[in-house]
Order: structure tokens, then sequence, then C-alpha cells
């Protein structure tokens, strides 16, 4: 456990996968954000995790052309891609393959050429251990627990370029309210992983 602030601890584990991309391909060519993935209880998370995570890699990565998610879906429905992008996600739900096609369409209605797809495998935010505790007026324990996985997908020629995975516990005991939110975890797991890319 490492303190991150006053009150709180955070564990971090990030896992990172030898990389096929040499140092800064991901500045001359740029990087869009796809859907996320997640398990039926999770769905409505997906926005934000490609939301706080796009925000968290321009913050580290200032030089790097970032497309976020909600402009990659504009292009894909101002392209008439809709279609095509639900049948890519069906293909990779089947095969784990992002077809190679599809990819390199939404690099000409986007203009990246690298593509980063989010899979939420787990987020929890546990109970107290023991729920006949009252917390103290204005301390609120939070804990949250969160495993991320994460892929860069090269549309030149439709391969894995680079791949994580990070699990993030965080727990607090903070007297301003914060506790430990989604968005807070998912920013943790951002900058671990996205440190390691070349």
């Amino acid at each position: 456990m490492t303190g991150c602030s006053i009150g709180s601890r955070t564990l971090s584990a990030p896992q990172v996968s030898t990389s096929l991309m040499a140092p800064g391909l991901i500045e001359e060519h740029g990087i869009g954000f796809l859907t996320p993935t997640a398990r039926v209880d999770r769905e409505e998370d997906k926005q934000a995790l490609a939301l706080v995570f796009a925000s968290t890699f321009s913050e580290l990565r200032p030089a790097v052309r970032v497309v976020p998610l909600a402009q990659t879906l504009g292009a894909v429905n101002r392209a008439g891609l809709q279609r095509q992008y639900q049948k890519m996600y069906e293909g990779f739900a089947a095969t784990g393959v992002m077809e190679r096609d599809t990819l390199a369409k939404l690099r000409g209605v986007t203009g990246a050429r690298y593509f980063c797809l989010l899979q939420l495998g787990e987020f929890t935010q546990p109970a107290p251990a023991n729920p006949n505790v009252i917390p103290l007026p204005g301390r609120t324990p939070a804990v949250a627990h969160i495993r991320l996985f994460v892929q860069i997908w090269d549309s030149v020629d439709g391969t894995i370029a680079w791949e994580g995975i990070n699990e993030v516990s965080y727990a607090a005991e903070s007297g301003n309210g914060r506790g430990a939110t989604f968005s807070l975890v998912v920013d943790r797991a951002a900058r671990d992983l996205v440190a390691r890319l070349p």
C-alpha cells in the first residue's frame, strides 16, 4: 500500500505487454477511444470509464492527439458506420479480434491510427466490514477496487500493439466527503498504465 493523501491508501498493480509500438508513434499518429466493454451489470459505467481514461491520457501525454469516445462515436454516426461498428463488437465478443477493415474505416473518419479498447473487468465498493459501526460526522470511510484491461489496436495491420492490466484498490477516510469514487480509481489505474506506454 502506498499513501496518496492523508487518510488514504492505494494499491496499484499494473502489468503490461512487450510493446510493438516504437516510441513516438502515438504522438505521430494519434489514438482514438472505442466503446469500452463491461459486464451487463456495469454497462452504465462504460461512458464514464472512457471519459476519465481519455482525459487522464491527454493530461499525461499532451503531445498525443486524443480522439475521445464521444468524437469517435460521432464520426462513426456521420460516416454511416454504425452497423459495421456493431458487427466489429459482435465479432470481438466471439473471437477476441477487432475486425481490421472496420478499424481501417475508423482510421479514415477519425484520423487516428491507434484505437484504445478498455475492458472493465470489475468495480466494487464493498460495504463497511462492520455495519453496526456508525462513522463519526464528517469522516466517511470508503473503499473501492477496480480491475481494468487495456488493448491498443493498430488500425493499419489489425494487430494489438500494446496491452496492459491494472488492479487498483483504494481506501480513504476523508473529511471532505470525497471518498473512493469510480472516477478516482479509474484515474489512478489510467495513470499507472499510460506511464508505461512507449
